[in-house]
């Protein structure tokens, strides 16, 4: 786990502290991993997003792991849009490509928080991946109904793969 004054005082140099910035910093809602073992205790979510809001995108959300700020630019030039980039897991769709108005209303929260003008969305998996993992109850954000301008699949093999890799380079060094 991240120290949490560490990442408290990372939030502030984004700014996502100040008022009026559309973000706010929540130390409860993954308070003892309430939502996702995975995420840290404090997370920053938009300002807008209510407790019950965020409690029901994670239900919809694979291991509870919500979309949340991970990183933004805090110097954009004049008149462009500040870059912002978002951590989440793939959305529990399910074979019958289940929607929810609010994981849907969640992310429509999180795009007015970062003042984006466009939203791409960048899958680490390979897009038959992504569509395989339907069978097993997870799926992918329909662009329409996220209001995403772009989409890429990665094709990064899973992460049990990548974590073989890392270590074998470590053997080798």
């Amino acid at each position: 786990r991240i120290m949490v004054p560490l990442l408290s005082s990372e939030y502030e140099r984004l700014g996502v502290c100040d008022t009026g910035s559309g973000w706010r910093m929540d130390s409860t809602a993954n308070a003892e991993d309430a939502l996702c073992s995975t995420y840290p205790s404090q997370l920053v979510l938009p300002a807008a997003a209510s407790e019950e809001l965020t409690a029901s995108v994670a239900r919809y959300r694979k291991r509870g792991r919500i979309p949340v700020l991970t990183w933004r630019d805090t110097g954009p030039e004049a008149g462009s849009s500040p870059g912002t980039l978002i951590r989440c897991a793939q959305p529990g769709r399910g074979l019958l490509m289940r929607r929810s108005a609010d994981d849907e209303e969640f992310c429509r929260l999180l795009r007015d928080a970062s003042g984006a003008r466009e939203l791409t969305l960048l899958d680490a998996r390979s897009f038959a991946a992504a569509y395989a993992n339907a069978f097993r109850g997870g799926g992918v954000e329909r662009p329409d109904s996220y209001g995403v301008d772009d989409m890429h699949y990665c094709s990064l093999h899973n992460v049990h793969y990548v974590r073989r890799v890392v270590l074998s380079l470590r053997a080798r060094s």
